[in-house]
């Protein structure tokens, strides 16, 4: 990412990550600071969902925009659940959850499954 001075000002909270090079893509979508930075978040999320999808598109070639194109790509997640209180401590419960392996999300939860081991 090319900057200058008075957009390294701006964009400061986005350009302070350890994810190197900085990426605004995956600041809107994964860092929580972007609800607080951009006022309309929904907006530019909005915005913000085709650019890499496209730019991928024109650059078959390139495997860290495919990559972040499939870090990004999770969608919703419909898990089951299970709470359970434990009898030794009723301030805490133990939660599961559970995703069927043909259930229509199946595909999106494996690459969050791939994405948390790869930051591991």
């Amino acid at each position: 990412m090319a900057t200058n001075q008075l957009a390294r000002a701006l964009y400061e909270e986005a350009l302070d990550t350890a994810e190197q090079p900085p990426n605004l893509a995956r600041f809107v979508f994964l860092d929580p600071r972007a609800r607080r930075f951009y006022r309309d978040w929904d907006g530019i999320t909005h915005d913000a969902v085709g650019s890499p999808r496209a730019e991928a598109a024109r650059t078959p070639g390139n495997t860290d925009l495919a990559d972040l194109v499939d870090e990004l790509a999770v969608g919703d997640l419909d898990l089951d659940y299970d709470a359970r209180d434990i009898p030794a401590d009723p301030a805490l419960t133990i939660v599961t959850y559970t995703l069927a392996p043909t259930a229509p999300h199946a595909p999106a939860f494996l690459r969050l499954q791939q994405h948390s081991s790869e930051e591991a």
